[in-house]
């Protein structure tokens, strides 16, 4: 029961975030431009956007890698 309270409180921080929200979203548009691109692939786009994650906090990088593969 306790991971299920964990999941909603997550839920919540995410909706209530516009930031995080904006970043999820720039992370799938770009992980459909890279599935769109031929020779590019999930592994290369997290390649390019590596520099970008490392610069920006945890909190904002994570999620967005997580949708671009």
């Amino acid at each position: 029961m306790n991971s299920w309270n964990e999941l909603l409180s997550a839920l919540g921080n995410i909706t209530t975030s516009p930031t995080l929200l904006a970043v999820i979203l720039a992370g799938v548009l770009l992980g459909t431009i890279a599935g769109l691109l031929p020779g590019l692939g999930p592994s290369t786009a997290i390649a390019l956007l590596l520099p970008v994650a490392i610069t920006v906090p945890a909190e904002l990088s994570l999620p967005g890698l997580c949708q671009v593969s």
